[in-house]
């Protein structure tokens, strides 16, 4: 059942078949149909024969069932088998969509990683050229640094 897309687990399964009857949906019931390779209709008649779909309907002869259910000459089982494989297909889409959702997170986070380190960065040399630009300074009147300045001359103006 999960080949065909249903989210079945072992859980599913004990619930389906144990006492608790979880309900089954009109795909699942065509999927299980599918998977077992035998007629819808197989899983309405129990080996009493008498078939319990809701309570309105409880001891329905199985022969009644079979009756409703097979009026018609489309053959179900090709159809169902279209279904679920385009069910299948659909699911395999949204699921390689959600993986490139999830890429284009994840390229968006170390892009934004990548912008905050650059920031980083940026403000660290920005800091280490104002710490060297003041050294300069500093270092022009130290020895090995620029010539100090000329002294003036008596009278000069300044």
């Amino acid at each position: 059942m999960f080949e065909l897309g249903f989210g079945w687990s072992r859980v599913t399964v004990a619930e389906v078949e144990g006492e608790q009857h979880r309900r089954v949906s009109l795909a699942e019931w065509l999927g299980l149909a599918l998977v077992f390779g035998v007629p819808a209709t197989t899983f309405l008649t129990p080996e009493n024969g008498t078939v319990s779909l809701t309570e309105r309907l409880d001891g329905v002869d199985a022969d009644h069932i079979s009756l409703i259910l097979n009026v018609g000459t489309i053959d179900t089982t090709d159809e169902v088998a279209s279904l679920l494989a385009r069910r299948h297909d659909v699911a395999a889409r949204v699921e390689r969509a959600e993986r490139e959702i999830m890429d284009r997170q994840l390229a968006k986070a170390e892009l934004e990683a990548l912008t905050t380190s650059l920031d980083k960065q940026i403000t660290e040399l920005s800091a280490l050229k104002k710490t060297k630009k003041a050294l300069s300074k500093g270092a022009a009147g130290a020895p090995g640094g620029s010539p100090p300045a000329r002294p003036r001359k008596r009278g000069a103006r300044a």
